[in-house]
This record gives structure tokens, sequence and C-alpha cells, in this order.
């Protein structure tokens, strides 16, 4: 995580599915926030959560 957020210092995006409680918790203690969520409309048919980290100049 610590290479990706150098390389990316103006931020990064991803989605992961709402069942992947693990995933969540693991991107949310790097900073990530929890943006926008799925009905599961998708082709894996999953609900999901697009979740995003501001970048390293925000400051919280």
């Amino acid at each position: 995580m610590a290479l990706a957020k150098e390389r990316l210092p103006g931020g990064m995006q991803l989605w992961a599915f709402q069942s992947n409680t693990a995933a969540i918790r693991f991107y949310e203690r790097h900073g990530f926030l929890q943006v926008r969520w799925t009905d599961g409309d998708n082709d894996e048919g999953e609900p999901d959560v697009f979740m995003e980290w501001p970048g390293a100049s925000v400051r919280r």
C-alpha cells in the first residue's frame, strides 16, 4: 500500500464487494473512504462499494 500511495500521491479509487468486509476494513485502515454503494446490478450480481483514498495532500 505504501508503494501505491507513493506512486499515486493524488489519490486512488477502487471497487470492493460489500460482502468482502476484510478488504473494506483493510482499505479503511489505510485511509480509504466508502463513497458509493451499488445494489448488485453488475456482471457478478454482487453489491459493491466504491472506495477512495483522497491523496497525501488531504489532511483530516
